[in-house]
């Protein structure tokens, strides 16, 4: 049984310890690779749509207790395989449709808009048709994990000032690399947290790293002990990255 949400467990913990962290992250990015690797992308991942357990029987090395990330409710999740979307689809795919795959024609995504890069978020409210061009949800799924990933080692909202129904706002940054370069680099303190978020959120979905990249490169001895060592010294309990900001440091 889940006990509460990702967006809770940030919420109500002050300080999340820097194993937290990782272990949550770590989590959630071998979730998503075994997703894909099954040939499953879940296209609506967010704080809400993760839950976490917690073993007060177990503790990590820093004698905080080990939480457990769990990704849930797969509603708007598609098979990306021809062959599975074959056996298992409920409605008939065009001969196109399956030579098109993974990539698919979607409307805009107006849920979680922070959680959605350019391809899919919407240009105003009343933006539903569908895209004139043909999206890769792995990759969609690849930056909502960027997106989740921020919001563990931080425990602040990305693009600060910037809300989730601001989508003018939102399309600013999350369309222009030098722009969403600028704001990973104001905002996130650490080499190697900006290199994990720069290789999710990259604006063109063919450069995001894919979920066995990230798998690789988080299992990492080197990056491990890089990463636990920024999140301790960089984003010591909520208010820490807003005070960074406003400090210029």
């Amino acid at each position: 049984r889940c006990q509460q949400t990702l967006k809770d467990y940030l919420h109500t913990r002050h300080k999340v310890t820097p194993q937290q962290k990782y272990k949550l992250i770590r989590d959630m990015i071998v979730a998503v690779k075994v997703m894909h690797e099954n040939g499953i992308a879940h296209r609506d991942l967010s704080e809400i749509n993760v839950m976490v357990n917690v073993n007060p029987g177990s503790l990590l090395k820093d004698n905080s207790l080990r939480p457990k990330a769990v990704i849930i409710d797969f509603g708007r999740a598609l098979f990306v395989r021809a062959e599975d979307v074959s056996k298992w689809s409920t409605r008939k795919y065009g001969l196109e449709e399956l030579k098109l795959l993974p990539k698919i024609y979607t409307a805009p995504d107006h849920g979680y808009k922070r959680y959605r890069s350019i391809c899919t978020l919407p240009k105003h409210k009343q933006d539903h048709d569908v895209l004139p061009y043909p999206v890769d949800p792995l990759a969609e799924d690849v930056y909502s994990l960027g997106i989740l990933i921020w919001r563990t080692l931080s425990q602040q909202n990305p693009w600060p000032g910037v809300f989730d129904e601001d989508i003018r706002g939102l399309r600013e940054i999350v369309g222009n690399e030098e722009r969403m370069h600028k704001e990973i680099c104001r905002s996130i303190k650490g080499m190697k947290c900006r290199e994990l978020l720069l290789g999710c959120l990259a604006v063109n979905p063919e450069e995001r790293w894919t979920a066995k990249i990230l798998f690789d490169w988080i299992w990492n001895s080197h990056n491990r002990r890089r990463l636990i060592r920024e999140f301790g010294t960089h984003f010591q309990g909520r208010n820490a990255s807003r005070k960074a900001s406003v400090h210029g440091e």
